[in-house]
């Protein structure tokens, strides 16, 4: 549109200047004593309008002015020659090629074809030049500037049509190349008059401000913003700073509250910049919505906080861990020496707090997803199986489980024991929210991610099922939503029944690299949906449990933990049991114990997180010698570790988990000496 404006500017400009210039010319080859005043003004009208057309003619000039400057030079041409024709004596020939001439010109303005136009031409300029020669002329002289001009204007006319027909076929399919990305952009678009009315938008713009685009033409700009913008100015404040500052030339960005047709508000990105067109200047707005945007951003945020409480929760529970080895340890072993009654009720009570603080540590690590998966084929149906059968004997009266699994569904890639137990905490949470009893439904249903799906936010592009327990009890609002992952956020102590609740099953869903989506509102219960990847890899490789080293009873153990506590406390365990036992707190001091040992070490009890890593002890262990077992602890991870998995499959001999009781730690410190199980 724009190329054909000025290509048709320029050839107006030329058109006038060569008409004045053969004009000019022709009056200084014909002039001299015969020369008519009369005829030499009409000529030199002539060159004046053909110049004024010539000089006129730019590009700026709007489509109407250029069509009437065409008008005018045409015009002038006609009326030249007419007025010719009526002040000196002329043949029928010339006025013939006069009136044929303008006739012919003035087909140039129609919208025919240029084949049409050829015809035309040849039907005129054929017989015309026939008759030229016709015998007995007697007017012959007159017959070469008419044919000349017929020729001419006849050429001059069907090529004339011709640009003007290629430049309208590309006028038009530009124009409609326009309107299809106009219409079709994903992005809202407004054009607005100087006078800031909005002449023309496409259908994205309705849609975002609730208008179909017929009620949006006509109305002024400010009639779509919120009376108060996020800089504090008022929506006609706003609108006439950056409306004039687009008009000035400027191209700029800002952010609008724009006003709905429901009443709703929404968040907006203008980009705004002046444009020119053959019409006059415009400015044209590009807007696009923020509402996912911010929404992310929210979320962004809120997983960022949900992970800095995990590694929180993390730390915590390795040291909470570490302080609840030493006390069970202890409590266990000096339960089964003690006589009086009173006393064995004691540590019984320690050892029973011991072990729920265990349980706690074991949810908290679970939500820092230092709780590392296991992932194995799953199929759906089992795990809904499982969990309706454990959850039977938990729901109280009044509370009814309903299950709806689909045939069909493909297999997860999923840690069953951890599945299970997210579930289960939903259902316990579920009946919590119902006090008055009534269904809560267990269901399965496969779900495909798109790219940036916003129904399924944080989960990749994937196949999944999802697991969902619905609930139809008193509901959460959204500032509930926003913050039932944080541990502690919740107004119930943090240890009820099997678990911490939401944060944990959090923490156990995005180990499976899956997500958790809630609907709820006030009144109209829950439904949390968990999102697990469908199966696609083989499953992990089992962990190796090397052949056990047969040991001498009254073996040396090396504990290493930088923890004195736990130190200690499996150093008098072990003592009882009659092993000999080794302390070190860190790497360096571990690597010297074990080559300084007399006799050597029997086995090693190695901690996981310490000065030094477990890594680099169990490299420069093995280095010395390949014989003696090694055997992993840690209050911080478990077996799906990816240090533990390393470790077990370079020939570590199993894996402890801290906090422990003293009978299971005679029990795997035997099975890895080789030792029978008395």
């Amino acid at each position: 549109m724009v190329a054909f404006h000025r290509h048709y500017a320029y050839i107006l400009r030329a058109l006038g200047l060569v008409a004045a210039a053969v004009v000019a010319a022709r009056i200084l080859l014909t002039r001299g004593p015969g020369a008519s005043p009369v005829e030499t003004g009409l000529r030199v009208s002539e060159v004046v309008v053909a110049l004024a057309v010539g000089i006129l003619a730019t590009p700026r000039r709007p489509r109407a002015v250029l069509n009437a400057l065409a008008l005018t030079l045409l015009l002038t041409i006609a009326a030249v020659n007419a007025a010719r024709l009526a002040f000196q004596s002329t043949s029928p020939w010339e006025a013939g090629a006069v009136l044929i001439a303008v006739l012919l010109s003035a087909v140039f303005l129609l919208t025919w074809s240029w084949r049409w136009q050829l015809l035309l031409v040849a039907f005129t300029v054929g017989p015309t030049s026939a008759a030229l020669l016709w015998p007995g002329d007697v007017v012959f002289r007159e017959t070469g500037n008419f044919f000349i001009t017929l020729l001419g204007v006849g050429a001059g006319s069907v090529v004339g049509v011709y640009l003007v027909q290629r430049f309208r076929e590309g006028l038009a399919a530009s124009e409609a190349r326009y309107r299809a990305l106009f219409a079709g952009a994903r992005e809202a678009i407004v054009i607005m008059n100087p006078g800031g009315t909005v002449s023309e938008c496409n259908p994205a713009f309705g849609a975002l401000v609730g208008y179909p685009a017929e009620r949006v033409v006509g109305r002024p700009g400010t009639d779509f913003l919120s009376p108060l913008q996020p800089d504090g100015t008022s929506g006609p404040d706003w609108f006439e700073r950056h409306f004039r500052a687009a008009l000035a030339g400027e191209h700029g960005t800002a952010t609008a509250y724009l006003s709905r047709a429901d009443g709703g508000e929404l968040e907006a990105e203008m980009t705004y910049a002046r444009l020119q067109t053959p019409q006059g200047l415009v400015v044209q707005v590009v807007l696009r919505d923020l509402t996912e945007h911010r929404a992310l951003e929210r979320r962004r945020q809120r997983e960022r906080r949900v992970e800095a409480l995990a590694r929180l929760a993390g730390g915590i529970s390795h040291q909470f861990n570490n302080l609840l080895a030493g006390v069970l340890t202890d409590a266990t072993a000096l339960r089964a020496e003690v006589q009086r009654e009173d006393q064995a009720q004691a540590l019984d009570e320690i050892a029973e707090a011991a072990r729920r603080g265990r349980e706690l540590a074991r949810e908290l690590i679970r939500f820092a997803q230092y709780e590392a998966v296991v992932l194995r084929r799953v199929a759906p149906a089992a795990v809904l199986e499982r969990v309706t059968t454990l959850a039977q004997g938990t729901v109280v009266s009044g509370v009814t489980l309903v299950a709806d699994v689909p045939p069909g569904l493909p297999d997860v890639a999923a840690d069953v024991d951890e599945l299970v137990h997210a579930c289960l905490q939903l259902v316990v949470n579920a009946q919590d929210a119902m006090p008055e009893g009534g269904p809560i439904t267990l269901s399965a249903f496969s779900v495909a991610v798109n790219h940036q799906d916003p129904s399924w936010p944080g989960a990749a592009v994937g196949e999944y099922v999802s697991f969902t327990v619905r609930d139809t009890g008193k509901g959460m609002d959204a500032a509930t939503r926003e913050r039932v992952f944080e541990p502690f956020s919740g107004g119930r102590p943090v240890y009820e029944g099997t678990g911490v609740g939401l944060p944990a099953v959090y923490g156990i869903v995005r180990a499976h690299k899956g997500t958790v989506r809630i609907d709820s509102s006030p009144g109209h219960g829950t439904a949390i949906h968990l999102l697990i990847p469908v199966w696609k890899e083989e499953p992990l490789p089992a962990l190796r449990r090397p052949t056990p080293v047969p040991g001498q009873p009254r073996a040396t153990v090396l504990v290493v933990d930088d923890e004195a506590i736990v130190r200690h406390s499996v150093n008098r365990a072990l003592t009882r049991f009659g092993y000999r036992v080794l302390e070190a707190e860190n790497a360096d001091g571990a690597v010297a114990q074990f080559a300084a040992a007399d006799p050597p070490v029997d086995l090693v009890l190695l901690d996981i997180v310490f000065p030094g890593g477990a890594r680099t002890v169990f490299r420069d262990i093995r280095e010395q010698t390949r014989s003696v077992p090694i055997l992993l602890s840690s209050g911080y991870a478990s077996h799906g570790d990816e240090t533990i998995q390393a470790l077990l499959a370079a020939g570590a001999c199993g894996f402890l988990r801290k906090p422990y009781e003293v009978e299971e730690l005679r029990q795997t410190v035997a099975h890895a000496l080789g030792e029978a199980d008395d």
